[in-house]
């Protein structure tokens, strides 16, 4: 089929890595379709050079290739608001596509904001597509297929009985086990098993993209389990990869798989535990049934979710629909909201004088000496207030000091459900917050005395988050170990990690500033390169 006549940069997080979804279900996909296919990794390019390098890489990228389309993959902060803001600057053609992979989660806290910067969203999760309409965003096209050049039927005998492929968050542990109790012959695969040593004479590491599709092709059952990070249903594209490869595979209940293979038909689920054992053990014993539910899923999914026919569906409309108007973005929307600041030392001031400095304001900012604050916090949380009808916005934040600078990335909504109240208002900081004015004047005896009175100001009627760390936070917050990697992201780790690449670990500043940061009232970062290292050392062997 003839390519089109078209420019694209595919800068997909990790879009070189071979054992990352990006690389395996739309490298191959984009540059069978497009002329021109440049690839730009910033995984690989933040892990050799650092954040601040990759940014400043990337535009220069994007300047010098003037692409047609942009293929990103935006997760969390890897992208610097102003880079966003940047591409049509310095190539004004130009049009960004996003995948929006996690609207489970992060629809409201995520791609609310996020989608600013996006002409053409690509939406995975069906349940979520009608709310891109009603938020304003257009141009949205819902896209889930797989990549059915590599994910394919082999000649491979079906040597495993069960298998299951991934991580072991949500129960997939407790499942896995209650199967393997119950006899049956299951084996796992992927990262963090290696936490559950019950498990540890049928767990068999990590897999690369060409041993995986093996995997699936040799299990006579393939098990997908549906619930994300959070406990709630989701959709799993090992459902679409097994099909693909014409192997059969039983996944839990989520309603949207019946909108997209026949039940029982195409596609077998399962309830509950007790549901989850009796289906293996009758379909280990049905083998004609089995097979001939696999032939009718790999049909369908040749038919109608190749991810390469799909693509060329999506580029082909937008290009149709361009030549008849021109559809991209230029700049944010506009606001028409005014924000003022307050200093946390002017809340001494008496009540009629703080109401009368603030009489003319939509939203109330709070700002103090020991907090950064990005330009564009009071525009996205301003806007986060007026898309939500609430009366807080609450933004993620950085813990920097001046000798090591940003080290710690506090994630505010997932510490909000994760952590018991004391503890996460223990975290919480005043600067993160953008209010109504009306409630803030409602509110003024309680925000005088903010630290005394958190609790009863942030209750989660009236919050809506922003998952982006659009201020930093000089100070000494009680960090726990035991919350990094979880609640709170390590942003030191980054420019360790470039250090390490260029061979020049052992000979950084910044690894012995750290050191000394540790001794001095942070020891949870000596503890987790500690750990770490044994990781790396564990992996070795």
């Amino acid at each position: 089929m003839e390519k089109l006549d078209k420019k694209m940069l595919f800068v997909a997080w990790a879009c070189h890595n071979k054992g990352y979804f990006s690389y395996q279900n739309w490298h191959s996909p984009l540059k069978a379709i497009f002329k021109e296919f440049v690839t730009f990794d910033p995984q690989e390019y933040s892990y050799k050079y650092g954040i601040k390098a990759m940014n400043k890489k990337f535009l220069e990228v994007v300047e010098k290739e003037q692409p047609d389309f942009i293929y990103l993959w935006l997760i969390y902060d890897e992208f610097d608001i102003e880079t966003l803001l940047k591409i049509k600057e310095v190539s004004p053609k130009t049009r960004v596509v996003n995948f929006f992979g996690d609207d489970d989660t992060k629809f409201e806290i995520y791609t609310r904001y996020y989608s600013l910067f996006v002409d053409f969203p690509l939406v995975s999760h069906k349940l979520y597509f009608h709310k891109y309409k009603p938020e304003g965003i257009k141009n949205a096209y819902y896209s889930y297929g797989v990549n059915t050049n590599d994910f394919c039927p082999k000649d491979l005998e079906k040597k495993y009985d069960a298998t299951f492929i991934g991580t072991p968050m949500a129960d997939r542990a407790e499942l896995v086990t209650f199967l393997k109790d119950n006899g049956i012959d299951i084996r796992v695969f992927g990262a963090g098993w290696e936490r559950h040593p019950e498990l540890k004479d049928i767990y068999f590491g990590k897999l690369s993209q060409e041993e995986m599709i093996g995997v699936l092709n040799e299990s006579k059952i393939n098990l997908s389990f549906s619930k994300n990070y959070q406990g709630k249903p989701s959709f799993k594209s090992r459902v679409f990869e097994a099909s693909a490869c014409k192997s059969f595979i039983l996944t839990e209940h989520f309603k949207v798989y019946h909108d997209l293979l026949k039940k029982d038909k195409e596609l077998v689920t399962f309830k509950d535990k007790k549901d989850l054992l009796e289906k293996v053990k009758y379909y280990l014993k049905n083998e004609k049934e089995r097979r001939e539910i696999e032939g009718r899923a790999y049909k369908k999914v040749l038919e109608t979710y190749s991810q390469e026919a799909e693509f060329r569906k999506i580029f082909e409309d937008i290009l149709k629909k361009e030549g008849k108007e021109n559809l991209g973005k230029v700049g944010l929307p506009k606001l028409n909201k005014k924000v003022i600041e307050i200093d946390e030392t002017e809340l001494k001031l008496d009540e009629e004088s703080l109401s009368d400095k603030v009489k003319n304001s939509d939203y109330v900012a709070f700002t103090s000496k020991r907090c950064r604050i990005s330009k564009h916090r009071n525009y996205f949380q301003a806007y986060g207030l007026k898309k939500t009808g609430k009366e807080i916005s609450c933004c993620d934040y950085y813990l920097y000091s001046n000798g090591i600078g940003d080290y710690l990335s506090f994630y505010a909504e997932p510490s909000f459900k994760a952590l018991k109240k004391d503890r996460f208002f223990s975290l919480l900081d005043l600067c993160q917050l953008v209010v109504t004015k009306d409630f803030f004047v409602k509110n003024l005896d309680k925000f005088k005395d903010f630290d005394d009175n958190k609790e009863g100001l942030f209750t989660e009627e009236r919050v809506s988050f922003i998952l982006s760390p659009l201020i930093q936070v000089r100070s000494e917050k009680p960090i726990v170990y035991e919350e990094i990697g979880g609640v709170v992201l390590p942003a030191f780790e980054a420019p360790l990690r470039a250090s390490q690449n260029k061979g020049r670990l052992f000979f950084d500043l910044y690894l012995y500033k750290l050191l000394l940061h540790s001794m001095f009232g942070k020891p949870y970062i000596a503890k987790y390169l500690y750990k770490r290292l044994l990781e790396k050392k564990g992996k070795k062997k």
